[in-house]
C-alpha cells in the first residue's frame, strides 16, 4: 500500500523540511499551501529530484467548507490518506489588553479550528479503509508554558494539544496513532527577527533547533517503528528538557570496592559466591551460599555519634556516597547544601538486626534491646535519610525502597528530577546488607541455589540446568548532574542518561509478567527518543530463576525483535537486591566506556524457553556501541528500564 501523507503548510520552513524528509523515507507526500503557489512548486521540484512525485492541494484551513470539498474530492479520486501532519498555522502577537478581536479570532480559527477542519474529512476514510495510520500535530511549548504577548497563540496550541490527546484515545483501538510535536525555537523565517541573545539564555543547549531535526522526529513518529507511541506530547528537548549526566560513581561489592577494581574482576570470569558456615544453624534452609562484601572497613571518621542512626546498610550507602562525591569533586561543595541537591536512594529494607530487636520485644516482652537509634536503623528510608543528614542536603528526598528495583528506581527518579529542572544534582543509588533472613525470603520460595558443594558453578542465569539465585550485598552510588552545570565547572562526565521508565504488572505479587516487562522497555526507548535499533547491548536482571529468566528474555526479544547481545552481572555478584540496579548501572557504564561486555557465567546450555537473543557466554565481547539498556524487576511486579549513552558534548 502506498503511504500517502498530507502535510499542511508544507511550502516552506518546517513543513517543507518535513515533506522532503518523508519523501526520502519513501512516503507519497501531498503538499498543501494557502497562498504561495510558487513556494509549493519549489518544494515539489525538490521532491521530484529525489525521483518521487507529489501532489499539491490549495485550501484555507480556517475555511471548513473549503477543506471539506477539497479533501473529500481528493480522497474519492485517490483513496484514503495514510497519515496527516498538521503544520499550518499563524500567530498575531499582541499584549492582551491591546489585542484586537480580529487578532484573537484569526489565530483561534486558523490554528484550533484548523485541527477539526482538516482532520474531520480525513479520519473517517482512514477508519473505513482499516488503515493503521499516523496523525501528527505541530504545536508549541507555549501551549504548555504560556508566553507573554501570545495569549491567543498559546490558547490555540493548548487546545490542539488537548484535542490531540483526546483523539489519540479514540483512535488507539483502530491502530491509528496521534501524537504532537512542540518544536520550540527553530531557525526559520518566523524566528529570524527574535532577539537571539536573550532567547538563547532560555535554551539549555544554547542554540536554536533546526528544521531537519524536527523533520527527523516527525519521520520517526510516522514510521512503523513508532507504532506503539500514541497520545505523546514531544516537547523539544533543546528548549525545555535538561540533559542528565553522570559525574561521580562509587560502589561496594563482592567484586571490589571501586568501579575500576570491580570492572577488572569481571575479566577473571570467576564469581564471588562462597559457602557460608553461618547458615548451617538454620534448619530446613536449603542454601548455604552468598556473595558477601570483602575488605570493607567503616571509615574512621564515622564516629559512634554519626553511626548511631545507621545499621550496616546505611553505613554502606553513606560511605559509598562519600566516595562518589569525591569522584565527582563535589564533596563539601556549596551546591550540596544549597537546596539544589537531592537524594534518591533505597534498599529492600532497613537493617535486619534492628528489626530483630523489635521482634524480641514481642517474643520476650521486654525492651532492653531497643534504643533511640533502633527505628532509625530499621526504617525503610534509612539509606536515603542518613545520606541526607550526613551530607546536609536540603533538596528533595526520594526513598526508593522497592525491593530489587530500589537502586534502578533511585537512579530513574533522580534522572527525572534533574531533567524536569527540579534539581541540579542528585545523589542516586541503592544498598543492601547481607543477613540470613534475606536468604530465607527466597529460600522459602524455592528460588535459591542448592549447589552448596560447588559455589563457583552457581548461579547460572538463562541456563537449562540452573537451580536458583544466590544472595549478595553491597551498595552503588551515582552522582547525577545537569549537563550545563557539569560543563561549567569542568566536571569529568562518565555517561549520559537519556531514557527511563517504570511500571507495574498489576497481576501477581511475585510472578513476573513478560508483557509489562516489554512495555517498560518500550517506554524507556520512547522516553529516550531513539529507535530500538540504536541499542546494542542489554544488561539483564538475570536472577537465575526459571520464571524470571524466561519472562525477561521473552520480553526483551519482543521489544528488539532481533538477537541483541545480553548478559547479567548477577552471575558474578549474586543478587544484591536493593543495590543491584545501582551496581549494575555503574558496571554497565564501565563496560560501555571500554566497549567490552562481560559474559554470563555458568551459562552452558541456553534454556530453549528463553527468548531468542545473543547470549554473551564463556568470555567477554568487544562491542563498539554508544547506547545500552539496563533492566531490573522486583517483587510486587515493579519494573524499571534505564537507557545510558556515551557522553557526547
Amino acid at each position: 500500500m502506498n503511504k500517502k501523507v498530507l502535510i499542511t503548510g508544507s511550502s516552506r520552513g518546517i513543513g517543507r523540511e518535513i515533506a522532503i524528509t518523508l519523501a526520502k523515507e519513501g512516503f507519497d507526500v501531498v503538499l498543501h499551501y494557502a497562498k504561495n503557489f510558487n513556494e509549493a512548486k519549489n518544494t515539489q521540484a525538490e521532491i521530484e529530484k529525489l525521483g518521487k512525485t507529489c501532489d499539491i492541494l490549495q485550501f484555507d484551513i480556517s475555511n471548513r467548507e473549503q477543506c471539506k470539498d477539497v479533501l473529500e474530492k481528493y480522497i474519492s479520486e485517490n483513496g484514503s490518506f495514510y497519515g496527516a501532519i498538521l503544520n499550518a498555522g499563524i500567530n498575531k502577537d499582541n499584549v492582551f489588553p491591546a489585542m484586537e478581536d480580529e487578532e484573537w479570532d484569526d489565530v483561534i480559527n486558523t490554528n484550533l479550528n484548523g485541527f477539526y477542519n482538516v482532520l474531520r474529512p480525513i479520519v473517517l476514510p482512514m477508519i473505513q479503509a482499516r488503515i493503521k495510520g499516523r496523525i501528527i500535530t505541530m504545536t508549541s511549548v507555549s501551549g504548555i508554558t504560556g508566553n507573554r504577548g501570545q495569549v491567543n497563540y498559546s490558547a490555540s496550541k493548548a487546545g490542539i494539544i488537548g484535542a490531540t490527546k483526546s483523539l489519540a484515545l479514540e483512535l488507539a483501538k483502530r491502530g491509528i496513532t496521534v501524537n504532537s510535536i512542540a518544536p520550540g525555537v527553530i531557525e526559520t523565517d518566523m524566528t529570524k527577527d527574535l532577539p537571539k541573545e536573550e532567547v538563547l539564555k532560555l535554551i539549555p543547549m544554547k542554540r536554536f533547533g533546526k528544521a531537519d531535526e524536527v523533520a527527523s522526529l516527525a519521520a520517526y513518529l510516522m514510521s512503523d517503528k513508532a507504532s506503539y507511541i500514541t497520545s505523546h506530547f514531544c516537547q523539544w528537548r533543546a528548549l525545555l528538557m535538561k540533559r542528565v549526566v553522570i559525574t561521580g560513581m562509587s560502589l561496594i561489592s563482592a567484586l571490589g570496592n571501586t568501579p575500576d577494581d570491580a570492572f577488572e574482576r569481571l575479566h577473571t570470569y570467576e564469581n564471588c559466591v562462597e559457602y557460608q558456615p553461618d547458615l548451617e544453624q538454620y534448619e530446613k534452609l536449603t542454601t548455604r551460599l552468598a556473595a558477601k562484601v570483602k575488605n570493607f572497613t567503616k571509615p574512621e571518621h564515622f564516629s559512634r555519634k554519626i553511626t548511631r542512626s545507621m545499621g550496616t546498610v546505611a553505613i554502606y550507602a553513606t560511605a559509598c556516597t562519600e566516595e562518589a562525591l569525591k569522584d565527582a569533586k563535589l564533596l563539601n561543595d556549596e551546591i550540596i547544601t544549597s537546596g539544589k541537591t537531592g537524594v534518591s536512594y533505597g534498599s529492600s529494607s532497613g537493617s535486619l538486626d534492628a528489626i530483630m530487636d523489635f521482634y524480641s520485644m514481642s517474643v520476650n516482652h521486654e525492651v532492653k534491646n531497643l534504643n533511640s537509634g533502633s527505628y532509625l536503623k530499621m526504617m525503610p528510608q534509612t539509606t536515603a535519610v542518613n545520606i541526607s543528614v550526613y551530607f546536609k542536603t536540603t533538596g528533595r528526598l526520594i526513598p526508593t525502597s522497592t525491593a530489587c528495583t530500589s537502586g534502578s528506581m533511585g537512579i530513574g527518579a533522580a534522572y527525572e528530577a534533574i531533567k524536569s529542572g527540579q534539581q541540579t544534582v542528585m545523589i542516586a543509588g541503592g544498598a543492601e546488607e547481607y543477613h540470613p533472613t534475606q536468604v530465607a525470603v527466597f529460600d522459602t520460595l524455592y528460588a535459591t541455589s542448592a549447589k552448596n558443594d560447588t559455589p563457583k558453578l552457581t548461579p547460572s542465569p538463562f541456563d537449562k540446568n540452573r537451580d536458583g539465585l544466590v544472595i549478595g550485598e553491597g551498595a552503588g552510588t551515582l552522582i547525577l548532574e545537569e549537563y550545563e552545570h557539569a560543563k561549567a565547572r569542568g566536571a569529568k562526565i562518565y555517561a549520559e542518561i537519556i531514557g527511563y521508565a517504570t511500571n507495574t504488572d498489576g497481576t501477581h505479587i511475585t510472578n513476573p509478567n513478560s508483557e509489562t516487562m516489554a512495555i517498560v522497555m518500550k517506554q524507556a526507548i520512547e522516553n529516550a527518543k531513539i529507535s530500538p535499533d540504536e541499542i546494542d547491548y542489554v544488561n539483564a536482571h538475570g536472577t537465575a530463576t526459571v520464571q524470571g529468566d524466561i519472562a525477561e528474555t521473552q520480553a526483551t526479544r519482543s521489544v528488539f525483535n532481533r538477537k541483541i547481545p545480553i548478559s547479567t552481572i548477577k552471575s558474578y555478584t549474586g543478587h544484591t537486591l536493593g543495590a543491584c540496579g545501582a551496581i549494575e548501572a555503574i558496571l554497565s557504564i564501565k563496560m560501555l566506556e571500554n566497549n567490552w561486555f562481560c559474559p554470563t557465567l555458568n551459562l552452558n546450555e541456553i534454556d530453549e524457553n528463553c527468548g531468542e537473543l545473543d547470549y554473551i557466554k564463556n568470555e567477554g565481547r568487544k562491542i563498539d556501541t554508544n547506547i545500552i539498556m539496563t533492566n531490573n524487576f522486583a517483587f510486587g511486579g515493579i519494573n524499571t528500564s534505564l537507557i545510558i549513552k556515551k557522553f557526547e558534548d
